[in-house]
């Protein structure tokens, strides 16, 4: 079943003792929120404390509701805590150490920065661990380090969840498009991929002329972010502008990548972003890439094309969005998907949404 419900909230007189909507819980699997683009209304109960969620132009809100919950799909605000934790006390490690898990010539995977494949290339400001993380039997251990002594258990954990929290993402979404819950899933195979990238972006003396990760946009399906706390710097570019994604404490952040918007014959777009530096703060974050199975071919799904939705001529094999997940890319909004964007850019569901039930 899907329901919609519109909702109108005149000026009121006495907002210090009325409430909009009284405190609840969805009793739904997910919810998306389609917010109002100037006035903030919305707030979230965690630990006893209410927070404002504020405005993120061009984007969705996911709620994750009773029915999500009932199945194990929630993350506590704790956990996600020692999920940066475990972050931040890795790349607080001596360089010695660090280096020890350190990115060969022969892998994408470990510690380090960009791959520099040409004397021209900008590098971003920015060191990564990057990492395999499933299908398990292709993760290279040497890679994941053993100090703290619980990342790996921390880190497995999480992506446990998260790999729960992508297929109900994936069956939301099509059933929002009035498909079959599984036509996207269908396309994963039985051995999907998922990637995890922990970013440092230490202080920059100038953030005017160095971004912390260049314009691009990510080859994955679906991808999950757990934001610094405390320190900005993610922007989207939307109509040829740069908006920047503001912090909500305890949520995730779903970005929808390529994968998805060839699956969905652009009708959910894959959004270009950057990542600015800051001169005063350090900032960490945690990207997990979700993917179909290695070699898939990825298409857009029969239930969607139609006369005025032309099929795209774009049919992505997985592996070759792997090696970017890695060292990146550089595009414009234009760029990306060459001349299909045009027509993403008319039909386009934003492709940034938030997860605010932890």
């Amino acid at each position: 079943m899907m329901i919609a419900r519109f909702n109108f909230y005149p000026p009121c007189p006495r907002p210090d003792h009325m409430l909009g909507l009284k405190p609840h819980a969805d009793g739904t699997a997910i919810t998306f929120l389609l917010q109002d683009k100037e006035v903030e209304g919305l707030q979230i109960l965690k630990d006893g404390q209410w927070f404002r969620v504020p405005i993120i132009p061009h984007a969705l809100l996911i709620n994750v509701g009773d029915q999500a919950e009932a199945i194990n799909h929630g993350m506590e605000s704790s956990f996600l805590d020692k999920v940066r934790e475990i972050a931040k006390q890795f790349f607080l490690l001596p360089i010695e150490e660090k280096h020890k898990y350190s990115r060969t010539v022969e892998d994408l995977e470990g510690y380090g920065n960009d791959s520099v494949l040409s004397e021209h290339q900008i590098l971003d400001w920015t060191d990564r661990l990057y990492l395999i993380v499933s299908p398990e039997d292709q993760r290279k251990l040497k890679f994941w380090p053993q100090n703290p002594e619980c990342f790996r258990e921390i880190l497995h954990d999480y992506t446990t969840k998260l790999a729960m929290l992508n297929e109900l993402v994936l069956k939301s979404m099509a059933k929002s498009l009035n498909l079959e819950e599984n036509c996207f899933l269908n396309q994963y195979g039985e051995r999907a991929m998922m990637f995890g990238r922990f970013n440092f972006y230490p202080p920059c003396p100038r953030p005017d002329r160095t971004l912390g990760l260049k314009p691009h946009a990510d080859g994955s399906a679906i991808t999950f972010l757990l934001q610094d706390k405390e320190v900005e710097g993610l922007q989207i570019l939307k109509d040829g502008q740069w908006f920047r994604v503001p912090i909500i404490p305890h949520a995730l952040l779903i970005n929808v990548g390529d994968q998805a918007e060839i699956m969905s014959n652009g009708m959910f777009k894959s959004p270009v972003h950057r990542v600015v530096t800051n001169s005063e703060r350090e900032r960490i974050t945690l990207a997990v890439f979700c993917m179909p199975e290695s070699n898939n071919e990825i298409e857009p799904v029969e239930g969607l094309i139609d006369e005025k939705r032309p099929r795209w001529n774009n049919i992505s094999t997985v592996k070759g969005n792997f090696d970017w997940l890695a060292v990146g890319c550089n595009c414009t909004e234009e760029e990306r998907l060459g001349g299909v964007e045009e027509v993403v850019v008319k039909i386009g569901i934003s492709g940034f949404w938030l997860v605010v039930d932890g």
